[in-house]
């Protein structure tokens, strides 16, 4: 079971995410084993009021293509039924302010990107969750949302964040999961699975677990990777 829970308590009506049992393939490539998931206390896909508290970036934003910024706003403003102030900090953060009344189809890839990560933080989501954020983003703009981030936590929000690059990972998460041909191979503490491995930063230590699940050394290392033995556990991070 994959149990990721906020490090903070969030008041009267905590949030957390677990996901226990789900299994997905792409034709005959099982990407998924054995995960499920609910937030709090409501299953995915059951009661959707959950998803009133859930801010969402997906890699590749597939907005319509033909409204401008300031519409796709107001159209996920009216779709949430989101009727207070919204949160523009990251629209003047990135400077997008200039970019609101342009066409989504007229955008650059990092400019979508960057508006892709305002609106998905527009709400004060209890739990954001975040597919490869700071793909195509300036190293400027990756920096103000990993920044962004870490004040989203230290709020009490619980952040779920997909990547494939462990230097950001590492930046910005407390948890992480790992998962290798569709299971996960280790949920924990970042400083715990470091400690197991004996490596010095999470690239090492991931490249450790990849290792240690090959029967051949194709590294040459002169043998298979050794330790700690290590529960199964989470490449997702909060």
């Amino acid at each position: 079971m994959t149990d990721v829970r906020p490090l903070r308590d969030l008041g009267e009506h905590p949030v957390w995410i677990r996901m226990v049992g789900i299994s997905k393939r792409f034709g005959p490539r099982r990407v998924l084993s054995d995960v499920a998931i609910t937030v709090g206390e409501t299953p995915v896909g059951a009661d959707p009021e959950y998803r009133k508290d859930l801010g969402y970036m997906p890699q590749l934003p597939r907005f319509p293509q033909h409204l401008t910024g300031r519409e796709l706003a107001a159209m996920l403003d009216d779709v949430r039924g989101f009727d207070d102030e919204p949160d523009g900090s990251l629209i003047e953060a990135f400077g997008l302010e200039g970019e609101l009344d342009k066409p989504f189809r007229t955008l650059s890839g990092g400019t979508r990107q960057k508006l892709n990560a305002a609106l998905a933080l527009r709400y004060g989501a209890g739990v954001i969750v975040l597919d490869e954020p700071t793909a195509g983003l300036d190293p400027v703009a990756s920096r103000v949302l990993k920044e962004r981030v870490r004040r989203e936590k230290e709020r009490g929000c619980t952040v779920l964040l997909t990547s494939h690059d462990l230097a950001q990972l590492q930046e910005v998460a407390d948890d992480v999961v790992f998962l290798l041909d569709g299971s996960v191979r280790f949920e924990g503490e970042i400083t715990d699975l470091l400690a197991a491995t004996g490596q010095p930063d999470l690239e090492g230590a991931i490249a450790w677990l990849i290792l240690a699940e090959t029967p051949s050394d194709p590294a040459g290392t002169g043998g298979t990777p050794c330790g700690p033995s290590i529960a199964p556990g989470g490449e997702v991070a909060r």
